[in-house]
């Protein structure tokens, strides 16, 4: 996966719960990225690796990446044109945003809503291909034929990375969305305007 792909992905996945709570009464369909950067920032290191930055922007902290030396912003058309202060930027560890309760859960919602929007864009072909890669599909996750490891609910292991689903069976386009999630490329970072030198 590209971090263009990504970020058409998480457009789709971004909604009202996935805001800052603070930005909520401003977050709407036309600015998306409003209110998600910490968020984003997180996914995106999920898949790309790198560093996680943190700088100023008017209306206050502001999240990005750093992928092999480059920058990678998907949330700055929140700020209308404003470019934030990139060049007092700050290394912040996944554990740092993290230990925030709310950001954490806005995290892990919306890791779910990428998962089910990774989902509903697989092809029949793409379907049935995950489909065989397990000997039988289930309907539910306790039956034991599912080779998918499962758990009562889904949680952040002690390094901060997501673990365990809510499978409900082949069909369910979220577990289809994390299966593909597991196994799209991690490292590849060449979208114009996104990422830069």
């Amino acid at each position: 996966m590209e971090i263009g792909q990504l970020k058409q992905l998480l457009i789709q996945s971004w909604d009202l719960l996935t805001c800052a709570p603070g930005l909520r009464d401003e977050w709407s369909e036309e600015n998306p990225s409003l209110g998600q950067c910490a968020i984003t920032a997180l996914i995106v290191n999920d898949f790309f690796g790198g560093k996680i930055m943190r700088c100023m922007a008017s209306s206050g902290s502001h999240y990005y990446n750093l992928i092999d030396g480059k920058l990678a912003d998907l949330t700055v058309e929140q700020f209308l044109g404003e470019i934030p202060q990139y060049e007092n930027g700050e290394e912040r560890t996944r554990e740092y945003l993290l230990s925030n309760e709310d950001t954490k859960n806005r995290y892990v919602l919306l890791n779910k809503n990428l998962q089910k929007t990774i989902g509903e864009e697989l092809t029949p072909e793409e379907r049935l291909y995950i489909k065989s890669l397990v000997s039988k599909s289930c309907n539910t996750c306790s039956n034991g034929s599912c080779r998918v490891e499962s758990f009562e609910k889904v949680g952040l292991d002690e390094h901060g990375k997501l673990q365990g689903s809510s499978c409900l069976g082949w069909e369910n386009n979220r577990i289809i969305g994390e299966y593909k999630m597991l196994k799209l490329n991690k490292k590849n970072c060449s979208t114009k305007n996104i990422c830069k030198s």
